[in-house]
């Protein structure tokens, strides 16, 4: 009979151990691959919310009729203003940690008392433990070519959504965005190198049609005009400035523009018959009179008789209102020069005198090719003739404040009773301060006032005239739309 034999405490111990070994292998195979798997989850579900908040500001950015970004600091539930729709990034606390959630707040006239009218907030992407978010909105300048081929600088609204994990200072991920605010009357970039913008503020108001914006366009095609400022023709310059000011105005239905050239005198002609035109049409409708082609047909000539130009907008403005079929028109006048007035126009003097200021022509119409300068006046002042004709004294230094008197005329006229608002452009790099301070005083503005810096510029260069054009295109847009930005 043989004896049974059993596993000894060594064999035993040996496949606890194996087993053990095993075991420990299998389940840390196990735990990474379900850590794997789970980091993917989180990661797909990361990318996505990034991904998903960049597209949902794109849909809201596009359409907005006004978009204001938001300093860091001033998006806060206790700082929405009535009429504002919100859309930044909130800081939160999330599994015990900080954490931050991109939120939606909806202004609702229809909901709410005492005037907080603002919807809960809609988390667009909702806050996770360890992730944080930043969103930083800026306004770029660039040239547009295609496919908006008409828009030109500054219609673009780029903003970075950035994710963040475990309290890292470098992005885990950054989604790049640049959308074009196609109905924005207004896209203001409030943000600083400091204080960079982390939210917008938009809504989508319509444009009051009742209002009908009717625009005087002033432009000094004096001789001077033809001088070079930074190796090209000042005229050039203009051209281009004002081409862009007409095709970003074109854009609203609802505004009216006449152009009037001044040299010695503001006459109408062929060329520049002076006609009012609706911005739209007159952009897109080919014609002699089309606005395009009078800007590119500007010649400078002559003497700067600013007086003139005012007198033609006054003129045009006020027929132009008078004949308003419906709506209720807005008058704004753009002067801009580019040296110092000089040129006055005055009535017919037949006596051996000096010009008074009630020699000045305050009538309608054109006044004719009949002038004279200080040269010529003995020898002119005494022609009689049985038609009143207007004649332009060209004055020179020491009458200079003769000419300026004749501004000065006009420009309170157009500011009387609030019938225009002015804007006043000082375009040259040897505008002298005396001479801008004249035209601008006219309308009641200090060059040096900082609460007149919407409506009076000096442009010592063609990007500055970009600039000043723009500004006053966005000053008369939010007038006519009566729209203030949110308080920060």
């Amino acid at each position: 009979m043989k004896k049974k034999m059993g596993f000894t405490l060594v064999e035993v111990i040996i496949v606890v151990v194996l087993v053990g070994i095993v075991t420990l292998i299998s389940g840390n195979v196990l735990s990474i691959s379900l850590g794997t798997i789970q980091h993917s989850i989180d990661e797909f579900r990361f990318q996505s919310d990034v991904r998903f908040a960049a597209g949902w500001a794109v849909s809201r950015i596009r359409y907005a009729t006004a978009i204001f970004t938001v300093p860091e600091g001033s998006f806060r539930p206790d700082n929405l203003a009535p009429g504002w729709n919100y859309y930044g990034v909130e800081q939160v606390t999330a599994g015990g940690g900080p954490a931050s959630r991109i939120v939606h707040y909806i202004w609702d006239p229809n909901i709410g008392a005492n005037g907080d009218h603002i919807l809960p907030p809609t988390e667009i992407v909702p806050p996770r433990p360890g992730i944080s978010y930043r969103v930083v909105f800026s306004k770029k300048r660039r040239l547009i070519n295609y496919p908006y081929e008409h828009l030109k600088e500054g219609d673009l609204l780029d903003f970075d959504i950035a994710g963040f994990v475990r309290g890292k200072t470098t992005p885990y991920m950054v989604i790049e965005g640049t959308t074009l605010p196609a109905n924005a009357l207004q896209a203001v970039d409030n943000g600083t190198e400091s204080h960079p913008a982390t939210a917008i503020a938009y809504r989508r108001d319509e444009l009051p049609p009742a209002y009908v914006g009717h625009i005087a366009l002033v432009l000094d095609l004096s001789g001077s005009m033809a001088w070079d400022l930074n190796g090209r023709p000042r005229v050039d310059i203009l051209r281009e400035a004002a081409e862009d000011l007409l095709i970003a105005l074109s854009s609203q239905s609802n505004i009216d523009i006449s152009i009037i050239r001044f040299r010695w005198h503001a006459d109408f002609d062929s060329t520049h018959p002076g006609t009012w035109m609706n911005i739209q049409q007159g952009v897109t409708t080919p014609g002699p009179h089309n606005l395009l082609t009078q800007i590119r047909a500007l010649e400078p000539s002559g003497t700067t008789n600013t007086g003139d130009g005012l007198r033609r907008a006054y003129h045009q403005l006020w027929e132009h209102s008078n004949n308003l079929v419906s709506g209720i028109p807005r008058r704004y006048v753009i002067l801009m020069v580019d040296g110092d007035t000089n040129t006055a126009t005055v009535n017919p003097m037949y006596d051996n005198r000096m010009p008074l200021p009630e020699d000045y022509f305050y009538g309608n119409g054109n006044v004719g090719l009949r002038w004279m300068d200080v040269d010529h006046y003995l020898t002119v002042r005494n022609i009689a003739t049985a038609v009143p004709i207007q004649l332009v004294l060209h004055t020179l230094a020491h009458l200079v404040p003769f000419a300026g008197g004749y501004v000065e005329f006009w420009g309170e006229k157009l500011i009387e009773d609030d019938f225009a608002t002015p804007y006043v452009i000082a375009f040259s790099n040897s505008v002298s301060n005396a001479g801008a301070a004249n035209v601008g005083g006219a309308f009641g503005l200090d060059p040096n006032d900082p609460d007149d810096a919407e409506h009076f510029f000096t442009a010592m260069d063609g990007p500055a005239l970009i600039e000043a054009f723009d500004s006053i295109k966005r000053s008369i847009l939010n007038d006519l739309w009566h729209l203030n930005g949110p308080s920060l």
